[in-house]
């Protein structure tokens, strides 16, 4: 007999033991049945397994409805999936855009044509990060090449520059951190876009009239994202995924929502109810929003994140309503 557990001890709970070799191993507790969240980094996602062999798996979730990061509980039994449920530490999340909470989008690479599909947004992201290596590479022409044309002369580039291979982009750059930005950039444009026809699809809106040449044309990125909040621990940090920025950023609002409780409990113990703000800590700004969901919005001023994005011509619109309006403002000009 090798080890020998402690009188008191019954099997299947965490006792001490002693081995022959006179060490003593404590086994970490198991997880309590009971148990029904931890907290996490809301950008990784976290597998756990309870001793009655239920497996939990935590992963953020790109909620249609807010297009905020919010993180979901998602329970397996004997192989099978239950409905996904909010995890109870974000809670307030809107509603507003008439999108199945639950819906989940096709996001489609067209990267060259390649027409991976992906249900996940991380596993997207994941999949889309491994074509940046094959970017094309436009080569400059020797300086000693002659041209017939004068005018391809002074055309001529004089450097390396990439190429972005996703279908109908056509983007060039010769500076290589800018089109890892910009290959990034495509996997958020293709979430919010496939959100816009989700949009279109439950309203009855009709889409957009504009041609579709411009569809996956993006903004220039010719600068990095950079969060600037107080006493964050990233600030200043260069970050090249777009969507992961956003989430960072607004996960800052939902770190202001404690404090902003306790200062409306503060208020209220003063008389002052209702007179509660919650500033934003961006450098150099000064907004007090009315409450945390407030604070999000006014957020993606500084982040420059927008929420929608037309399937047809590819434009970047900051909430639902500049998106109907863009929608309508077409189908009247066609009429």
């Amino acid at each position: 007999m090798d080890e020998e557990p402690l009188p008191g001890s019954s099997k299947g709970e965490a006792s001490i033991v002693i081995t022959m070799e006179g060490q003593v191993e404590v086994p970490p507790p198991p997880l309590p049945p009971e148990t029904d969240f931890v907290f996490f980094d809301s950008l990784h996602s976290l597998e756990l397994r309870t001793p009655e062999g239920l497996e939990f798996r935590l992963e953020p979730l790109v909620n249609t409805a807010a297009d905020t990061a919010t993180t979901a509980v998602e329970e397996k039994k004997d192989g099978r999936e239950t409905k996904r449920k909010r995890h109870p530490n974000l809670r307030g999340c809107s509603s507003r855009a008439k999108v199945s909470k639950n819906s989940e989008l096709e996001l489609y690479c067209e990267w060259d044509n390649c027409q991976r599909m992906e249900m996940d947004m991380t596993l997207f992201m994941k999949h889309v990060e491994d074509h940046i290596s094959q970017v094309g590479i436009k080569y400059a022409k020797k300086s000693g090449e002659k041209e017939a044309d004068a005018e391809e002369e002074d055309a001529q580039e004089e450097e390396d520059r990439f190429a972005c291979l996703w279908l109908s982009c056509g983007y060039e750059t010769p500076c290589s951190s800018e089109m890892i930005r910009h290959v990034h950039f495509h996997t958020f444009h293709t979430k919010i876009k496939r959100l816009g026809e989700e949009i279109l699809r439950e309203t009855g809106t009709a889409p957009c009239m504009l041609g579709e040449d411009q569809r996956n044309v993006v903004p220039d990125l010719g600068e990095p994202f950079r969060c600037l909040w107080e006493g964050c621990d990233k600030v200043g940090e260069e970050w090249a995924e777009a969507q992961r920025f956003y989430w960072h950023v607004g996960w800052h609002a939902e770190e202001a929502r404690d404090d902003d409780g306790r200062r409306r409990a503060n208020a209220v113990r003063k008389g002052n109810r209702g007179r509660s703000r919650v500033p934003c800590q961006w450098r150099e700004c000064h907004h007090l929003a009315p409450d945390v969901s407030k604070l999000r919005e006014h957020l993606r001023s500084h982040s420059q994140e927008r929420l929608v994005g037309c399937p047809v011509c590819g434009g970047l619109f900051a909430n639902r309503v500049k998106f109907f309006d863009h929608c309508k403002r077409q189908d009247a000009t066609s009429r």
